[in-house]
């Protein structure tokens, strides 16, 4: 049987809050959570590197940017990793607005280099959605 490299997600939809995530129980898997994990070992380190692609709704938690990595090795490559996405609070009543997170693999190992979505094994984006806290302006 041939391996079959690629990334497994979690969850493809995350769900995040202007005003902060809200708490969650023990046990339970956050809402602006999601786990990746390889499919195969990789032969070299696999490096993921992902995007959110509106700055002014979601940052990753832990770096504040729109930018976040893991990296996996042929020692974790089935273990899952924890990606935190957090909310930015724009001020202005937006409503929720919906943001992609696309996902870019290098790798010097030839099965995983250039996988993503468009290229060789589709790498799915994680669609998240940033709940408003900003209340409706009344007109009179």
């Amino acid at each position: 049987m041939a391996n079959t490299y690629g990334v497994v997600f979690s969850t493809t939809k995350i769900t995040t809050h202007e005003q902060g995530e809200p708490a969650t129980q023990i046990g339970v898997i956050p809402s602006n959570v999601f786990g990746v994990k390889l499919t195969t070992v990789p032969h070299h380190d696999v490096t993921l590197t992902f995007t959110i692609d509106v700055a002014t709704e979601a940052v990753f938690k832990g770096v504040n940017s729109i930018t976040g990595k893991l990296t996996f090795t042929p020692d974790n490559w089935n273990t899952w990793q924890a990606v935190a996405v957090q909310g930015v609070d724009d001020k202005p009543n937006d409503g929720d607005i919906t943001y992609n997170i696309s996902t870019k693999i290098k790798s010097d190992d030839l099965n995983y280099d250039g996988l993503r979505s468009g290229t060789g094994i589709a790498v799915p984006n994680i669609i998240g959605k940033n709940i408003d806290d900003d209340a409706t302006d009344e007109v009179y």
